[in-house]
């Protein structure tokens, strides 16, 4: 039984990667076609596959076969010390009826002693999904939505946008060494700030440090002289605005897209954000125009345009604090020049070279 749920645990650990590896490919699919690695792909999916069989035809051998093949020893067993006592006490009964139905009752006792302990056996390898359920609930959940300090701040804040980071340190896990190591800058209201660096210097870091996505090993940041780890989740998240990368859009209309708070006063606020993100011609020639429908992960939308529409996102929320963490890497050199638009409320701003 050990063996069964060393198996059933190792089936489930490589089922993931399968699922995992397809929806990359899914999401990357137009790329692995320009570059003509659709081979290499099923290869990789055919060799996941090929990994997760092996443990799952080892499961069902130990239990429909190992198992049962001895099962069905155990029964013979039983068969032949009922019949070798029934042939040698049966002469003390009252008739050959009595020795008929103890041998009928003991040679169906194999089939029931097969289906319990195979039910039983089952039922603790199956237990790895309670294991991994476990897992996930002993996982530290974050902060609080909201918390008594939200109170105390002035409307609307911040209404400067300086940061203080104040000697923070910072880890991804208890196990992990330190990704930031005494840290400390200030960055006063109005200021734009560049965090540049090679790959691993920790910008990316500081940038989860500020969201509170990570919670400090030690050390303080404060945002207009409030610690920001009294303050709930959402009242700091909502107070700063980011503009990543990787632009996400949901699979809703134009309008949630841009407003998805619902901050927006009327349609012309949003029609002028997009006309200051160069985006209002293309919204405008689309059927339904802010009712637009927008595909999954923003595929009727070319990488530039879904950058653009994080950017009206963001000039809609005009925000003290704006985190951009190479934002206009995708888009032509007109539509970059819409930085100075955001400049007014830029405190912060993350790249990976001088700019």
């Amino acid at each position: 039984m050990i063996c069964c749920m060393q198996v059933s645990r190792m089936e489930s650990t490589t089922k993931s990667p399968i699922y995992n590896h397809f929806q990359e490919t899914l999401n990357g699919l137009s790329t692995i076609r320009a570059f003509g690695a659709r081979a290499r792909f099923c290869e990789q999916n055919r060799s996941k596959m090929d990994f997760y069989n092996r443990s799952w035809w080892m499961i069902h051998a130990a239990l429909n076969r190992w198992l049962g093949s001895r099962l069905e020893l155990v029964g013979a067993a039983i068969i032949f010390a009922t019949s070798t006592l029934a042939v040698a006490v049966g002469s003390s009964f009252s008739g050959a009826g009595f020795v008929g139905v103890v041998l009928v009752y003991a040679s169906n006792i194999t089939p029931f002693l097969n289906f319990g302990v195979r039910q039983i056996t089952e039922v603790e390898a199956k237990m790895t999904c309670f294991e991994r359920i476990m897992e996930y609930a002993a996982v530290k959940p974050e902060a609080n939505e909201r918390a008594a300090a939200d109170k105390q701040l002035s409307t609307p804040w911040p209404s400067k946008g300086s940061i203080v980071f104040s000697k923070c340190s910072m880890r991804y896990r208890p196990d992990l060494e330190l990704v930031l190591r005494n840290v400390s800058f200030e960055v006063q209201g109005g200021w734009k700030v560049g965090i540049c660096g090679r790959t691993g210097a920790g910008k990316s870091s500081i940038m989860v440090g500020l969201f509170r996505m990570v919670e400090l090993a030690q050390g303080t940041i404060t945002v207009d002289g409030q610690d920001i780890s009294a303050l709930g989740l959402t009242t700091l998240r909502e107070s700063i605005v980011i503009m990543p990368q990787e632009a996400f859009l949901f699979a809703e209309t134009v309008r949630v897209n841009i407003d998805p708070m619902g901050l927006a006063k009327d349609d012309a606020q949003l029609w002028e954000v997009l006309k200051s993100a160069r985006l209002d011609g293309f919204i405008r020639s689309l059927e339904g125009g802010l009712d637009a429908m927008v595909a999954e992960n923003g595929d009727n939308f070319s990488v530039g345009q879904r950058q653009c529409l994080c950017m009206a996102r963001a000039l809609l929320r005009n925000p003290r604090i704006l985190v951009l963490d190479e934002a206009t890497a995708s888009v032509d050199a007109d539509t970059d020049q819409v930085r100075a638009t955001l400049a007014s409320g830029l405190t912060l701003t993350q790249c990976s070279q001088v700019i």
